[in-house]
């Protein structure tokens, strides 16, 4: 989550309060902030939603605990990974608010980085921990978008 922390929280911080990226700005029509405001206004309720479904079930370190049980209610019934599609989201919406080639597409980097390298990760420890359980919530769930069922 390193990746994530750098990418949506200090590149953008570094581009706001300095001028050290100037040299990698764009210009988006001015429209364009909008739908970012949008999407981005989007990702932070996604982002509570989830959380809140969570509960004291959330970590930021991939660990299941002793008391872990599996969350599939809520906003869990239908996708996976809601918390990771907030992520998506916010990543999509940062290049069209910072207009700036490295604060702007830091976030999808970061974003993509860690989809690739933790997503398994988690996936394979909550097939350890939970088993059958977890292998018919993923029959039924989709990872990001929710599955379509007949």
């Amino acid at each position: 989550m390193l990746s994530v922390v750098l990418g949506v929280w200090v590149l953008p911080l570094v581009f706001a309060f300095t001028g050290w990226l100037r040299p990698a700005d764009y210009a988006c029509p001015a429209w364009a902030f909008w739908p970012g405001a949008a999407v981005f206004g989007a990702s932070l309720i996604l982002r509570w939603m989830a959380h809140r479904d969570l509960g004291r079930h959330w970590s930021p370190t991939l660990e299941v605990t002793q008391d872990q049980v599996l969350v599939t209610d809520g906003m869990y019934a239908r996708i996976r990974h809601p918390i990771y599609v907030s992520l998506i989201l916010w990543a999509a919406a940062q290049p069209l608010l910072l207009q700036n080639g490295v604060a702007g597409w830091g976030g999808a980097v970061a974003v993509a980085l860690m989809w690739l390298v933790r997503v398994p990760k988690e996936e394979s420890m909550m097939l350890k921990a939970f088993g059958d359980a977890y292998r018919e919530y993923t029959a039924r769930t989709g990872r990001i978008i929710p599955k379509r069922h007949a």
